[in-house]
């Protein structure tokens, strides 16, 4: 006989912290499509960068001043075509 929901998660709930944390992520990643989850393996990379000082951020009124600049210029750019 199966077990239904609310005994698994009964079950579940008895866990210590760490262990329902380390199991929702696992079921989350589980949801995950590849390319979701090249996304996810993507943003733990950057963070990784930007917590050991790899690379240093940008303050976001910064970035979009450049992205701003830097789409005006595609513009300006594919207009002379």
């Amino acid at each position: 006989m199966s077990r239904t929901y609310e005994e698994i998660r009964d079950e579940v709930m008895a866990l210590s912290d760490e262990e329902r944390a380390d199991l929702a992520e696992e079921l989350y990643d589980s949801t995950l499509s590849d390319e979701e989850r090249a996304l996810e393996e993507e943003w733990e990379r950057r963070a990784e960068e930007l917590i050991s000082g790899k690379v240093k951020g940008i303050p976001a009124d910064e970035a979009i001043e450049q992205a701003r600049a830097a789409l005006a210029d595609a513009s300006r750019a594919s207009s002379r075509r």
